[in-house]
């Protein structure tokens, strides 16, 4: 690696760390400096404003956490069902995710808030999972699983359609919790996006699921854990 891009990545390493911390709107520039004994020059080479370091700190978590999981996919035994299964889950925001990062991420209430970060996520996901979607489409045609007419376009729409009902889940969970009653909203949510993802491939009816509902909600309870944890920590630093 070379030296300017060893230091781009200690400036991301350095201010994720803060990020988890301090928090993201807590956190100024000076702090990230001061971590690195770094100047602003130094700094603006890289990067022209805190913003845009939390854009890369999210962009390189998705790009290393799909490289991971597209290697387990491709390697993955079992037929067009169970991989287009496997592929969807990687579009959510909780799938392998560590929960420090959700957390910082509904802090900033992503499902409704930062547009950029959310759209830049999006962008990386799509680029990586759609070459996997495309051939799995194609394998589910061979196999007589999946009917459709538009094999081109159906991946992508396919990917759309669960990044469209993650948002819609975390903007529920924010909203009213994963306590019992809500569960069973989030469990008809999921079959709603279920039906139609199968509708597009017409596949065998129950052969898909976008969403395993039990691990989305451990995911999400761990990553509200973290964001406790974090407030506490505030608190206890502003006593005197």
């Amino acid at each position: 690696m070379r030296k300017g891009d060893l230091r781009r990545e200690r400036i991301i390493d350095a201010a994720e760390e803060i990020f988890f911390t301090k928090g993201y709107e807590e956190t100024s520039l000076q702090d990230i400096l001061d971590a690195l004994s770094l100047s602003k020059g130094g700094f603006y080479h890289h990067f022209d404003s805190k913003a845009s370091v939390l854009l890369a700190v999210c962009e390189r978590r998705v790009e290393k956490r799909l490289a991971h999981a597209t290697a387990d996919l491709r390697t993955l035994r079992g037929g067009a069902c169970e991989r287009m299964n496997r592929l969807l889950g990687l579009a959510g925001l909780f799938e392998r995710e560590e929960p420090r990062f959700v957390a910082m991420l509904m802090r900033l209430k992503l499902a409704e808030g930062d547009v950029q970060i959310r759209d830049k996520m999006a962008c990386v996901t799509m680029e990586t999972l759609l070459p996997l979607a495309d051939e799995i489409v194609e394998m589910g045609l061979e196999e007589g699983v999946f009917h459709t007419r538009y094999p081109a376009t159906t991946g992508r729409l396919l990917l759309l359609l669960a990044r469209q009902m993650d948002e819609e889940f975390l903007r529920e969970m924010l909203k009213n919790g994963c306590g019992p009653d809500n569960v069973i909203g989030l469990v008809e949510l999921a079959d709603t996006y279920r039906n139609a993802a199968e509708l597009m491939l017409n596949a065998p009816y129950g052969s898909l699921r976008i969403v395993d509902i039990d691990a989305l909600l451990e995911n999400y309870r761990a990553a509200q854990e973290a964001a406790n944890a974090f407030c506490e920590a505030q608190t206890e630093r502003k006593q005197p």
